[in-house]
């Protein structure tokens, strides 16, 4: 006996979604329905459906979740520490970040075999009840007054930081050279380095292992400069260029083991230049927008990639992968002017706001 078919009125106020979202959805893949009537493009749903939207809502609830917070995650170090200090606060919290990454999803493995998604969802709560009781307790010495403006609508207060960013000498060039890596690496790791182990016969283990030598690449970094502090202005400012180093490595080397020379390569040249420049950043960032500085860091880290990745994607459907790790390289290369313009112009701390027309929302 067929299961009852659910309208896409009923089938959304079951799961609290609307039939706009449920429309989007299914045009994205990510949720299809059980049957579409081609006459008039009606959707229809089945109960066993349901489980399945449940975990979309609830994955599009954590992922916005994950964007309000990143703003806050990327400044808390600033709240505790400053100059020589920060950079190591901050080195060791990515090391953190990194490890918690790695043993993550394994240890989320182990409690779904051994309680299945009750106790994992549990333990997941319990850790985020611990976050929260830490956050009230303690007191950050660095602590800046709120940010001015409170209640203002959105848009003035992305008007404001926008007009500061662009009146404070060297946030622009930081924020290229954070364009620079994002259109490079991210693409590189994500979809370059999938196509060249098809092309070149790689096993699913050695892409695998290729991919993470930029993880272990970065760490080591990361956990030299928590250690010892940032590296100098002149080793740091070099890091796109040993990124495009091992990225020219993966454009005449086939080898697997090459492969990982090279990506490691890549690893080491991000984090010699972010380890430095990222710190210096959030503590020459004005006080009082902390929140909105890091917002534009955060744009600039995930944006650019989203035009990057499909226009990487043609170029190695036309010229092949090689050609577009040749690319990346002198993409990487030309980081490297940006990454040396924000030493040479530190960013200012005294910014006062640019007054923003309430009527437009426009600087004035």
């Amino acid at each position: 006996m067929s299961e009852p078919l659910l309208t896409i009125g009923a089938f959304a106020r079951a799961v609290g979604l609307t039939p706009s979202a449920l429309r989007h959805y299914d045009e994205c893949g990510l949720l299809r329905p059980a049957e579409v009537d081609h006459a008039t493009g009606y959707r229809y749903y089945t109960p066993d459906l349901v489980r399945r939207a449940e975990l979309v809502v609830a994955a599009v609830l954590s992922g916005a979740a994950a964007a309000l917070r990143r703003p806050a995650d990327g400044v808390f170090p600033r709240l505790f520490a400053t100059g020589d200090d920060l950079t190591r606060a901050m080195a060791i919290t990515s090391l953190l970040m990194q490890c918690a990454r790695m043993i993550g999803p394994a240890a989320g493995g182990i409690l779904l075999a051994i309680g299945g998604l009750s106790l994992t969802s549990a333990v997941d709560a319990g850790t985020f009840a611990l976050v929260l009781g830490v956050l009230l307790i303690i007191r950050p010495p660095y602590e800046p007054d709120s940010e001015r403006g409170v209640g203002e609508p959105v848009h003035r207060h992305l008007a404001q930081g926008i007009a500061a960013a662009g009146r404070a000498r060297g946030v622009r060039a930081t924020l290229l050279a954070v364009v620079g890596l994002a259109v490079t690496v991210l693409p590189l790791i994500m979809l370059c380095l999938p196509v060249a182990g098809h092309d070149r016969g790689w096993s699913a283990h050695e892409t695998g292992m290729i991919a993470g030598a930029w993880l272990v690449g970065g760490i080591a970094v990361t956990a030299y400069v928590a250690k010892r502090g940032a590296p100098g202005r002149v080793v740091s400012a070099a890091g796109p260029g040993v990124a495009a180093a091992g990225t020219s490595m993966l454009a005449v080397t086939h080898g697997a083991t090459a492969a990982v020379c090279a990506v490691g390569l890549v690893g080491v040249g991000t984090s010699l230049l972010t380890t430095r420049l990222i710190p210096l950043f959030v503590d020459a960032s004005p006080p009082h927008m902390l929140a909105r500085f890091q917002s534009l860091l955060g744009i600039a880290q995930t944006g650019p990639v989203l035009l990057a990745t499909p226009t990487l994607g043609a170029a190695i459907s036309a010229w092949g992968v090689g050609t577009a790790f040749w690319l990346l390289a002198a993409i990487l290369g030309l980081t490297t002017f940006a990454a040396v313009a924000p030493e040479r112009a530190p960013v200012a701390t005294d910014l006062e706001p640019t007054p923003v027309s309430a009527d437009t929302g426009v600087p004035g």
